[in-house]
């Protein structure tokens, strides 16, 4: 059974929309780190271009924000994903004259900053489709888009005027493949409009997301002494093993594995600080650091898809106040890395205050209630007042899919949106033997989150 999910999870290298976000990575790495060189900036101090990407993203998050208060998503047309890549292309091809001739700065920082833009544009984009998919389609682009992007690591050992002509070609893939539309449907064969939820943005998760950034933020220069060789292997390990690790953790779980993913990204990132601690910055630690990232960023693109796709937030809010509170913190984790850097005390005690509140997050932040219960969401008022209608279609479902009586209660409970706890409480058996339910109800009815489960339900009031 695990050898066909995995299976399932590999189709999607065949989804247009894998090879773009598999592109738009190696893309961001290229544009983040590369392209510095083009701008008369000493590799070792590339991480100057990470701290400028991550405030252009800054900026562009509030835009997007405020924007988000007219229109709830970004245009659905190709207007926009064409703009991107001919402005992000256009801006590659004015970094690459920079080795045939003497550009003013001021031309060479404005045509960074409109790459760095446009990768900003097309990451958005990619969200907006992602979240018209059903999870399970989700998983299977991500897993996918891993594969490509592990695939493309080489690329980055190419000679600078080289690479720029490949940020050329990757802008213009990605903003050709967004053109293509993506057909969703859903697990019961329809397009069903899924029930919206409440979601509000809990402080405590915030922060340990904001920790867990700013903690590789802070290490990452640790990685731009070493020589292009090196670190395109450690880039290339570590994406390969975060992929393992998210695959397994997936199998492994009866739900999407939000807390299990975020906890193993905070137990990899706090084992590299003990590393810097002990003053041993080698590669291990590093690659620590670095698969801690690569997996958290997977399950970052799962979690955004799954609460656009399910919150009554307007979709482009949510993609722009995650990526706020993310480049915000990289910026943040950036500036300590420079302004510690050479100052080894210093250092060792900001690496001492990340690990302890690292410790603090995944033991009392993290937790399986604690993040389940923030993705399921709460239903609004008008939803909560269906009443007999919604009591048939969960029967229905009952019905089709032989649950047995305990398990249409919980059922029932569930779907309404109540937490693992609630629902203990109610019926007064334990949250473990709740969730043993709730799994056992998601392979009866064939789906893979309380998302689709809605989908099945409310698709019974169509038939």
């Amino acid at each position: 059974m695990h050898f066909k999910k995995l299976a399932s999870m590999c189709r999607g290298i065949a989804s247009p929309l894998s090879w773009c976000l598999g592109f738009h990575v190696v893309l961001t790495e290229v544009v983040s780190l590369n392209y510095t060189g083009a701008m008369n900036v000493a590799s070792s101090y590339s991480a100057l271009g990470v701290l400028g990407y991550s405030c252009i993203g800054v900026v562009l998050s509030v835009v997007l924000i405020i924007a988000s208060i007219r229109r709830p998503v970004l245009p659905a047309n190709a207007v926009l994903p064409i703009a991107a890549g001919v402005v992000g292309s256009g801006c590659t091809v004015v970094l690459l004259m920079q080795g045939l001739t003497d550009l003013p700065h001021g031309a060479r920082l404005a045509s960074y900053a409109g790459a760095v833009l446009s990768v900003e544009l097309l990451f958005y984009l990619i969200l907006g489709r992602l979240r018209e998919l059903p999870i399970a389609r989700v998983k299977e682009v991500i897993v996918a888009s891993a594969l490509i992007s592990v695939a493309l690591v080489p690329l980055y050992r190419v000679p600078n005027r080289y690479l720029m002509l490949i940020g050329i070609a990757l802008f213009l893939l990605c903003s050709l493949l967004l053109c293509f539309r993506i057909p969703c449907g859903c697990v019961t064969g329809g397009e069903v409009s899924p029930r919206k939820r409440r979601v509000r943005f809990p402080g405590k998760i915030l922060f340990g997301v904001a920790l867990i950034v700013v903690s590789f933020a802070f290490s990452q220069s640790q990685l731009y002494f070493e020589e292009v060789g090196i670190v395109t292997g450690v880039i290339a390990l570590t994406k390969i093993v975060a992929l393992i690790i998210f695959a397994c953790i997936l199998l492994a779980v009866h739900d999407l594995g939000y807390a299990r993913s975020l906890k193993t990204t905070v137990m990899l990132i706090a084992s590299a600080l003990v590393f810097f601690l002990q003053g041993d910055s080698t590669l291990f630690a590093y690659a620590l650091m670095a698969t801690g990232y690569s997996l958290f960023e997977l399950v970052e693109y799962m979690a955004l898809a799954d609460l656009a796709s399910s919150s009554t937030v307007p979709p482009l809010r949510i993609f722009a106040v995650v990526n706020l509170v993310v480049n915000g913190c990289y910026a943040l984790g950036s500036a300590l890395g420079l302004f510690f850097d050479g100052v080894s005390v210093e250092k060792s005690m900001v690496a001492s205050i990340l690990l302890v509140l690292l410790v603090y997050v995944a033991v009392w932040h993290f937790t399986e209630e604690r993040v389940n219960d923030f993705f399921a969401g709460e239903l609004p008022a008008s939803a909560e007042e269906e009443g007999s209608r919604q009591f048939e279609r969960e029967a229905e479902v009952a019905r089709r899919y032989r649950l047995t009586s305990r398990e249409q209660e919980i059922l029932d409970l569930y779907a309404r949106g109540r937490s693992a706890v609630f629902i203990a409480e109610q019926l007064s058996i334990s949250p473990a033997t709740v969730r043993s339910h709730v799994k056992h109800i998601y392979e009866k009815c064939l789906v893979h989150s309380r998302q689709e489960l809605l989908s099945l339900i409310d698709g019974q009031a169509l038939e």
